[in-house]
């Protein structure tokens, strides 16, 4: 039996038709170098008008660091005894006015209090309404301040940076530096009014409970005068004036306290006259708890006469750094502009010539 075999014409690829001719290339591209030129001219031209009538903008930045425990420590409550600890005001703690400085340096609020404090004049609470050459030059700064914290996968690196940029580097060097003393001013600040509501409280409760102790104590002094004038009676109906010391030989002790009309008219009388000379006069005197708790109290008073007094010298965080200006410009990148521009431009005036 006869086997046909078909075999097929198979096609060999043309190599020929996916090279390409330098040659050829570099003749056409010759043909249109003028139609290059031009366009890479067009391009350019007002690229290099736009880039030299653009004023140079250079970054102020400033490096914000963790306070120390010695900045903050003009603030610290005093530390009260064990018997005062219901009274003890929360100490401050080093971290939070650090956590304060992040979160009042990126708030919005912070920044329109700045700016009128700046500027001297209030900004407009509506951006409906009219804005005003103030309104702009706030929106301005809003947009050119950069607050970088610290990074959270680097905890041993705390350093902040508050950048600003601006062109004119002698003024935001003074702007930057003022918005720094304006941030440490409101941290201190926050936490002053801390301590305020800490002491308003603490001395609230303290009054209170030296209010009820004292009330009590009156009264136990007031219980004792009406035992002793009852007692006086007693020895005066029983003619009882000098306490019978003969007659109370061998006599328990305990007796005595009993029936205090037998210390005689004369010594009650003594007793009476000294308790009520004591009720014209502070209890605190002859109760030794009252005359701890008015020391606690003078403690808290103090500390809270004399926040406003060093809170212009405490220092929320450490500057590490401060303001300065950088030496070169960050914008435009004049030399990135043209490149890219020479790059379009080139890469379309060889298509067209193409």
């Amino acid at each position: 039996m006869n086997t046909y075999q078909h075999t097929l014409p198979t096609r060999q690829p043309d190599y020929a038709d996916d090279e390409i001719d330098l040659l050829e290339l570099c003749a056409t591209l010759w043909r249109g170098k003028w139609l290059i030129t031009a366009t890479l001219a067009i391009g350019l031209i007002p690229v290099i008008i736009w880039l030299k009538y653009q004023a140079p903008v250079y970054q102020v930045e400033a490096l914000l660091d963790s306070t120390s425990v010695y900045d903050i420590q003009a603030l610290q409550p005093t530390v009260l005894d064990d018997e005062g600890k219901r009274y003890q005001v929360a100490p401050l703690q080093q971290t939070a006015f650090y956590t304060a400085l992040i979160t009042q340096a990126g708030a919005l609020h912070t920044q329109r209090l700045f700016w009128e404090s700046w500027s001297k004049q209030p900004l407009s609470t509506d951006p409906r309404t009219g804005v005003s050459d103030n309104d702009r030059q706030f929106r301005r700064f809003f947009n050119a301040l950069t607050l970088t914290p610290p990074n959270p996968k680097k905890p041993e690196s705390t350093l902040s940076q508050i950048s600003l940029e601006t062109t004119e580097p002698a003024q935001g060097v003074t702007l930057l530096s003022a918005y720094v003393d304006f941030l440490n001013a409101r941290v201190v600040e926050q936490f002053v009014i801390q301590l305020e509501k800490g002491y308003g409280s603490s001395l609230q409760q303290l009054a209170f409970d030296y209010s009820a102790l004292q009330s009590r104590e009156q009264q136990k002094l007031r219980d004792e005068l009406i035992q002793l004038q009852e007692a006086r009676r007693v020895a005066q109906s029983l003619k009882i004036i000098e306490t019978p010391y003969a007659q109370l030989a061998g006599v328990e002790l305990k007796v005595v306290d009993d029936r205090q009309y037998l210390l005689g008219t004369r010594v009650l009388t003594e007793e009476i006259n000294a308790l009520q000379a004591r009720q014209d006069n502070p209890l605190s005197a002859f109760v030794p708890e009252l005359r701890t708790m008015e020391y606690w109290r003078d403690i808290m008073e103090n500390d809270l006469n004399k926040l406003h007094a060093v809170k212009a010298g405490i220092q929320a965080f450490e500057l590490a750094s401060p303001a300065v200006s950088s030496l070169d410009p960050v914008k435009p990148r004049k030399m990135l502009i043209l490149l890219q521009q020479l790059s379009c431009r080139e890469w379309w005036g060889w298509c067209s010539s193409w």
